[in-house]
């Protein structure tokens, strides 16, 4: 029996799956439709078999609120078209739905859950047949209070969800929400977070207080002796001042020697009480940028906390929780290659730079292997003056003030260097033959055995 359009549409509706396949399906089937479907079904297992020692780092991340009870889902895949798919949206939002409505608790409750006669692993599988690619869950994150509010970024790849200690309106709990999203706290109060970090954070703070003590201690000791602390920093700077003249080697040898012995001076009487002031200050300082109590509120104004914000809409209002999900940089981002590259000048003052940096992560507008340094130098080399008549002379691009016109028609114009206001002309832009070049000769027109040419309306002599 012959295969027809409309059956291969229908199947692809039920299914879908691709033209060709479902062509095959049918052919085999001998236009059975269940047995179709089936076919297809066992043919995308045995592709998402294939597939799961591949690395799914894109996908979609969905956070809902319902009563007491919110939830994050995520779905894993490949790549980022099949992340925007509608298809994959869809199916990610339902399974959130499912478990929002059965109030799971896990990941593994989750994969565990059945609906409409199946688990949610089975129709994640058959997408990952039509599409090709390798689909997982990802993280789920849960949260039970009297108050909830969530978040959903535009990308699909970030989502939240806050708890509060009483109900809270949709506006403050959805800003509370996006304040999440933006500047990324751990917790939502100091209590939990964990004494080993904390006892980390204060360590590293004190290490890092006293470091720099001993390096103000030796930079003064050295500008009292005479010498530059710039050349006294590090091996290559000291061979760097050698090789110009700038210091000898027993200069360079008593350098060494202070800092050595004032280093050793000032480690043996540290101040004690002010090295603990000052790393107790770097520690608020880390609680201030990490606990969403007290960062201070993007949105609000007087930089006030997140916590007096609250206190604006109710007295007792405060979070007691938090969970964020963002698929984005976690994951996807920190695996590219030219993100790694671009991490470290990403934050260059220039417009360029940055620019630049953003078109490394991207892989766009650098050499084959996306070299940042090598397109930062391809930058420069555009910039510097070519030779006229080369295939890589561009013409400067010259600044020019147009004051008012003459009674005669006379523009004035300034040239952008030099920049002391003495290279100025005049030019009048209606005189007849005024910009016309001269021609070509054995001798040019202004040598000493010829007149130079006069340039009028009745002699063309000049331009023959």
């Amino acid at each position: 029996m012959a295969v027809t359009i409309a059956d291969i549409k229908k199947l692809r509706d039920m299914t879908g799956a691709g033209i060709v396949d479902c062509k095959n399906a049918l052919i085999e089937s001998e236009n059975d439709m269940t047995k179709a479907v089936e076919l297809i079904r066992k043919r995308g297992q045995a592709i998402a078999a294939k597939r799961e020692d591949r690395n799914a780092a894109e996908g979609a991340a969905f956070a809902k609120v319902d009563g007491n009870f919110a939830a994050i889902v995520t779905l894993k895949c490949e790549t980022d078209f099949v992340g925007s798919n509608e298809k994959f949206v869809a199916l990610t939002k339902k399974i959130l739905d499912e478990a929002v409505a059965a109030k799971v608790k896990s990941a593994d409750e989750l994969a565990a859950l059945s609906y409409d006669g199946h688990t949610v692993a089975e129709p994640i599988t058959e997408l990952s047949g039509i599409t090709g690619e390798k689909m997982e869950l990802g993280e789920y994150a849960y949260l039970e209070a009297p108050g909830l509010a969530g978040y959903n970024h535009f990308n699909r790849k970030l989502a939240t969800i806050v708890a509060f200690n009483e109900p809270v309106s949709e506006e403050v709990g959805k800003a509370i929400a996006m304040q999440v999203a933006s500047m990324k706290p751990i917790a939502a109060t100091r209590e939990q977070i964990s004494q080993e970090v904390i006892d980390n954070e204060l360590k590293v703070a004190i290490e890092k207080t006293k470091a720099e003590q001993v390096k103000k201690a030796v930079e003064n000791a050295l500008k009292k002796k005479g010498f530059n602390t710039y050349y006294c920093e590090t091996e290559e700077h000291r061979d760097e001042a050698i090789r110009k003249g700038y210091m000898t080697q027993e200069q360079v040898d008593e350098a060494l020697k202070i800092m050595k012995e004032t280093a050793e001076q000032k480690e043996a009487n540290m101040p004690e009480q002010m090295i603990q002031n000052i790393a107790n200050g770097r520690l608020n300082k880390f609680f201030a940028e990490n606990v969403l109590l007290e960062q201070e509120y993007e949105a609000g104004e007087n930089k006030e906390t997140v916590a007096q914000y609250l206190a604006k809409a109710s007295k007792t209002l405060v979070a007691t929780d938090l969970k964020r999900i963002n698929l984005n940089v976690d994951s996807s981002l920190q695996s590219n290659p030219f993100y790694r590259r671009a991490a470290a000048p990403r934050d260059s003052p220039s417009p360029f730079y940055r620019h630049t940096a953003l078109r490394c992560r991207r892989g766009v507008g650098t050499t084959q292997s996306g070299n940042y340094a090598t397109t930062r130098a391809r930058h420069r080399q555009s910039l510097r003056p070519q030779r006229r008549g080369s295939g890589l002379h561009r013409p400067r691009r010259r600044r020019t003030i147009l004051h008012r016109l003459h009674p005669h028609g006379v523009q004035r114009h300034r040239r952008r260097f030099p920049r002391d206001g003495m290279d100025r002309r005049l030019r009048v832009p209606n005189q007849q033959n005024r910009s016309r070049r001269l021609p070509r000769t054995t001798n040019p027109p202004h040598h000493q055995n010829q007149t130079k040419p006069t340039l009028n309306s009745t002699s063309n002599q000049a331009f023959a």
